[in-house]
């Protein structure tokens, strides 16, 4: 389970990371924001990791991830007041 998980957030994140970084042209650097809720932040750090070697792999340059994890009634709430969020991951429901 934990194997499956890994590789669909891997290809989740990799989806999301090529739509973004397409649809702004060719920046000076490419970086990926994530939001999400606190408990799985061992296991990003351990796909994005992975992800930046497989960017590297195939893309021939660098991707900077950045992080921020809080509970995902605060998170929620940072992302309708602007974060900047590519990748948004809660515990919550769609209401």
């Amino acid at each position: 389970m934990k194997f499956k998980l890994r590789h669909i957030l891997t290809a989740a994140c990799a989806a999301v990371a090529a739509s973004a970084c397409a649809s702004q042209g060719v920046p000076e650097s490419r970086t990926l924001t994530l939001g999400a809720y606190t408990t799985p932040r061992e296991a990003f750090r351990e796909i994005h990791r992975d992800f930046k070697k497989l960017w590297r792999e195939r893309h021939g340059e660098a991707i900077e991830i950045r992080e921020s994890y809080l509970g995902s009634g605060a998170q929620s709430r940072a992302v309708v007041d602007g974060f900047p969020a590519d990748v948004v991951v809660l515990s919550l429901e769609p209401v």
